[in-house]
């Protein structure tokens, strides 16, 4: 099974924003680029068996240097 993965429109500006100073200051501004990417990939394959969980259905991934919080709902999971 795939699970699709929706960032919140906060998280993206989160992202470019960073991306966009960290590029200004002549870093490396791909960093968080590749941790979203794992991210999305661990998350759309087995968002079920990565991370820890938490409380009710949510659970917590460490990609460095991003932590996500997140729920999984499967279509016979009441949303």
């Amino acid at each position: 099974m795939t699970f699709q993965v929706v960032w919140t429109d906060a998280a993206d500006e989160v992202l470019h924003t960073h991306d966009h100073l960290t590029w200004e200051r002549g870093g490396d501004p791909t960093v968080l680029d590749r941790a979203a990417d794992r991210i999305n990939d661990l998350l759309a394959r087995t968002p079920e068996s990565v991370g820890e969980s938490r409380f009710d259905n949510e659970r917590v991934l460490i990609v460095e240097p991003l932590t996500v919080t997140y729920e999984v709902f499967s279509d016979t999971s009441p949303c």
